[in-house]
């Protein structure tokens, strides 16, 4: 009797004994126990990573790329929190990551997630993360580099070539490479990608730019078939033009002004030809106010709108014999129609 009893005992013991044996103390089943074993992973590394996946990992199981609009959540629900880890630590080892590389990504969000909201995909996994890596990026430069639409392959090249992320930005949002992008500046330009917009070159638009003028200013002086000297004289004229037109007063002060007073004031003038009075002096007329305009050595329009300086006092016969007087200016610059 006491003999049966211990060979009882015995057996209970072994039993026990083969199986806390065949128990995994992280509840790993043979196959991912085989995983993290090939990985070479240590368990207290797995166990950082699985509780970074029990606490932030339930939308970021990248085995779901594979049909992520239905079977994330099927995905998730099938696997423990355990095994996950387990399936991302391998497939991030054999891409070359360390276990500390890994959480530094998986932090960033770059674990493979499905926004159900948007329907899109967001952050990247394993293979596209190494693909960054060995171009030599971290994670937040990938998340910076990536909104520019910037692969891996196309920042590595903007960096080789010498450029930040906020100059390579414009050039890589408008579809330049950076082949396209370097020549401008290499030549000095920090505003190349408007030129090469305009489709010029370095060397056109280096005289140009040197001259002053942008993109768009040169784009529409060459357009008129000018030089670079007189496109600055055509600019300057401008310039002097706008100069004087902030000092001008409207057509009403010219008006209300005694034309004794107008001498050298600038005046805002437009007007209809109301009396030739030789070919270059005419008197105009806006609605029934009349003045005398002498533009120099230029024809005398029939209309015109531009800038006159005042002269002084013009008296006149009318065919009545009605004396009148009006205000005299001398034409600057006028537009006539």
């Amino acid at each position: 009797m006491v003999k049966g009893w211990l060979v009882l005992v015995a057996c209970v013991c072994v039993g026990c004994t083969l199986i806390r044996a065949s128990v995994d103390p992280d509840g790993l089943v043979p196959r991912y126990q085989g995983m993290l074993k090939e990985t070479g992973v240590s368990r207290q590394e797995f166990r950082k990573a699985k509780e970074w996946w029990r606490e932030k990992g339930k939308w970021c199981y990248q085995g779901a790329r594979i049909d992520p609009r239905a079977s994330l959540l099927v995905a998730w629900e099938g696997l423990r929190t355990t095994d996950a880890a387990v399936l991302s630590l391998y497939n991030w080892r054999v891409a070359g990551f360390s276990v500390p590389e890994m959480l530094v990504w998986w932090d960033a969000g770059f674990c493979g997630c499905y926004d159900y909201e948007t329907e899109n995909l967001i952050g990247r996994c394993d293979r596209e993360s190494k693909r960054w890596k060995d171009a030599g990026f971290g994670p937040q430069e990938v998340l910076e580099w990536g909104r520019i639409g910037a692969d891996a392959r196309e920042a590595k090249a903007w960096k080789k070539a010498g450029f930040r992320l906020e100059d390579a930005a414009p050039w890589a949002k408008s579809g330049y490479p950076p082949a396209v992008a370097l020549p401008w500046k290499n030549a000095g330009f920090d505003d190349g990608i408007e030129w090469q917009r305009k489709h010029f070159t370095p060397e056109v638009a280096l005289p140009w730019k040197r001259a002053g003028f942008g993109a768009r200013e040169t784009a529409d002086y060459r357009s008129k078939g000018l030089s670079i000297a007189q496109a600055s004289e055509k600019r300057a004229k401008k310039a002097e033009y706008e100069r004087l037109r902030a000092k001008c007063r409207g057509m009403d002060v010219l008006v209300m002004t005694n034309p004794y007073d107008i001498k050298d004031k600038l005046f805002d003038v437009t007007g209809s030809r109301f009396q030739l009075i030789s070919r270059t002096v005419a008197l105009y007329q806006a609605d029934t106010y009349v003045f005398l305009v002498d533009f120099g050595n230029k024809s005398a329009p029939y209309m015109f709108d531009g800038i006159a300086r005042g002269v002084g006092a013009y008296a006149y016969t009318t065919v009545l014999g009605t004396r009148k007087t009006v205000p005299s200016l001398k034409i600057i610059f006028f537009h006539k129609y």
